[in-house]
């Protein structure tokens, strides 16, 4: 039966041997992601301590890049000031991807005692988005332009729960399938199921990077697919489309798995830069400030390229007011900045907060061939 938008799609299950056939085809592309993932895997297992200062911008530039596709736009220094004084249930655009940041940190927590299961998906659901009941949408949705025209119609909602099962079975039977396949087929399967009136694809790309830290790949949440995404939206969107309404996963399942090794890439660099940018305050701030400098304090303006006294004491067990001082000596010296929003200064690491928002090469690229 040919393919109708307008008609609520009945989404198949997906053969192990369709799975087996894309995984010798892409062969060539999967050697090339796993030896990037495996190139950051061997940067972070060589790292001393906590390696969360370094990864933490990472993930703050994710939850911006995913909020972004779905027209959810914001910068990271909102993000980051919006971190430090959270409304969960506030629909600014900032606070919508602080909840993302939070669904991720729960779903991080959580996968492996819940595994890739229902359960799993809706408490991410009800935490990125708190003042949903997080139970799976109840009335028809369609997909479409705004101006009438229909790209797509899910299924209807009593299909819903039958067909996560047909999810769960997909990513957890399949053993002899790599991660890297099976997280992207199941990203096609649960966007085109679309459980929820709400955050489908928020939700569904976080699922990928929970997936990959599951089976093993990843021991850090630092590989994402947004980015990459977010160079072409338009084509993320033909090919997811192109599965349904001409059975071509082969081309999304590779699209993907590009996606994954390109992103590995990036962020090894960047964390090789962060890294970098780190070590050089902690040698320049224990040198003019040797009485405040402690590799703490300078990991917390790390995790948090944002600030406040406040903040800052709590992080560091210390006093309001000595947390104060201590922002305020690094600020004469250049290593944050101050910026006043009503009656609340922030501290920002400046350095750091250009670091994250550099383009990719990818991104390079893209304006090079327009």
């Amino acid at each position: 039966m040919e393919f109708n938008p307008r008609i609520p799609y009945n989404v198949p299950p997906i053969k192990s041997s369709q799975l087996k056939d894309i995984q010798e085809a892409i062969a060539d592309d999967l050697m090339k992601a796993r030896e990037a993932i495996a190139q950051i895997r061997g940067f972070l297992s060589g790292l001393p301590g906590t390696q969360y200062a370094l990864m933490n911008p990472i993930f703050l530039k994710e939850a911006v890049e995913s909020s972004e596709i779905e027209n959810i736009n914001t910068t990271l220094l909102e993000v980051l000031q919006r971190q430090v004084a959270p409304k969960p249930d506030d629909k600014t655009s900032s606070q919508l991807v602080v909840n993302y940041i939070i669904a991720t940190q729960w779903g991080i927590e959580h996968v492996k005692q819940l595994g890739l299961t229902n359960r799993l998906i809706k408490g991410i659901q009800h935490q990125l988005l708190p003042s949903a009941s997080g139970e799976y949408r109840r009335v028809p949705v369609v997909i479409g332009d705004g101006r009438g025209k229909v790209h797509y119609t899910p299924p209807n909602a009593q299909e819903i729960p039958g067909l996560i099962g047909d999810w769960e079975k997909l990513v957890n039977n399949n053993s002899k399938i790599d991660p890297l396949v099976l997280s992207a087929a199941g990203h096609y399967q649960f966007e085109s199921i679309h459980p929820f009136e709400d955050g489908n694809g928020r939700t569904g790309r976080m699922l990928m990077t929970l997936h990959l830290m599951e089976a093993g790949l990843l021991s850090a949440p630092v590989i994402h697919i947004s980015q990459y995404i977010n160079v072409n939206k338009g084509r993320y969107y033909r090919l997811l489309r192109n599965v349904t309404s001409k059975g071509e996963l082969e081309q999304f399942v590779r699209y993907i798995v590009k996606g994954f090794a390109q992103q590995a890439d990036h962020s090894y660099t960047l964390l090789q830069r962060i890294q970098n940018l780190q070590v050089g305050y902690q040698q320049a701030i224990k040198q003019e400030f040797p009485n405040i400098y402690s590799h703490e304090f300078v990991e917390a303006i790390f995790v948090r390229a944002v600030q406040t006294p406040v903040q800052l004491a709590k992080d560091l067990n210390i006093h309001y007011v000595t947390a104060s001082k201590y922002l305020k000596k690094i600020k004469q010296a250049d290593f944050v900045k101050v910026r006043k929003l009503g009656r609340h200064t922030y501290y920002v690491n400046h350095r750091l907060l250009e670091l994250i928002e550099q383009k990719s090469p990818m991104e390079i690229e893209k304006e090079l061939e327009v």
